[in-house]
Parts: C-alpha cells; sequence; structure tokens
C-alpha cells in the first residue's frame, strides 16, 4: 500500500473490469454469475493499485460465499463514489460482521483462511478516508459497500 497520494485518481470502472475478469478464471469465480453495473467512466480519488487490492479482496470473498450470483456495480452519488460488492452466500450474523474486518480473525469455517482480506480492505480505505459498509443477514447473502469522498 505504497499509493496513498492523496491526489490519487482512478477511473474504477476499468479497475471493476480487470478485477472481474481475473475473478472469473478462478475456481469459484467459475460457478457463479457475475452480474456487473457500472458507468462508462467513474473517477474516485484512490491509486488503481489500491483500489484493485480492495475489490480483489472483496470479490474474492463473494465468489467463495456466494451460492449462485455475484453483483458487483459503482455509481456517483452528490459528490462521492459507492462501489458495492455483493454475494447471494449464507450472510454474516451482525455480532459478527465487525469481526469480519479484525486483523487476524476469519469467520469462514469451511476454509484455512488468514482473516487478512477484508483486514486488509478496511485499512486501505481508511489510507483513503473511505467509508465502509456491511450489509448481510444469515441466509440472505452479504453486502459490502465502500464510499470514496469525492
Amino acid at each position: 500500500i505504497a499509493y496513498a497520494a492523496k491526489d490519487a485518481s482512478t477511473d474504477v470502472t476499468s479497475v471493476i473490469d480487470r478485477v472481474v475478469r481475473v475473478a472469473e478464471r478462478t475456481p469459484e469465480g467459475q460457478k457463479v454469475v457475475w452480474q456487473k453495473d457500472t458507468p462508462q467512466t467513474l473517477m474516485a480519488s484512490i491509486h488503481g493499485d489500491d483500489l484493485a487490492e480492495v475489490l480483489g479482496n472483496l470479490t474474492e470473498n463473494a465468489a467463495r460465499h456466494a451460492r449462485k450470483q455475484v453483483s458487483i456495480s459503482a455509481r456517483a452519488d452528490n459528490g462521492v463514489v459507492v462501489v458495492t460488492v455483493a454475494d447471494d452466500g449464507p450472510g454474516i450474523a451482525e455480532e459478527h460482521q465487525a469481526d469480519a474486518m479484525v486483523r487476524g480473525r476469519s469467520l469462514d469455517t469451511r476454509k484455512n483462511g488468514t482473516g487478512l482480506g477484508l483486514a486488509i480492505v478496511k485499512h486501505i480505505a481508511a489510507l483513503f478516508e473511505a467509508e465502509i459498509k456491511v450489509e448481510s443477514e444469515p441466509g440472505k447473502g452479504s453486502t459490502f459497500t465502500v464510499i470514496f469522498k469525492g
């Protein structure tokens, strides 16, 4: 995470396209349908490599937990850029949602995860003063939203 320059700017749509192309080729990614809803161009104040790291971790988790589908969207909204990654997987109980972002704490009981992916997302988001929201309900999937200031 060497790119936390305050003057960084990246086309979110092109990074999403690149990350999804990679995710679709993974074993988990080949098992799900990918849906994208992005404008032709959308700029955010973050370096492209850092955004790719954030989206790579979120999409990898979504593909691993999805039953059938992963959705990724991006939009401009009142001066901020909103990027959302959602899956239709088992979801996260409300009392465990904060734990999902803690370094070294993995909620995935099916695999030997390190618990670093979402902690990295949280760290990069903090460097760029972005906000992360988690919406999840057991049995209904999870939605991770990253909001970048304009």
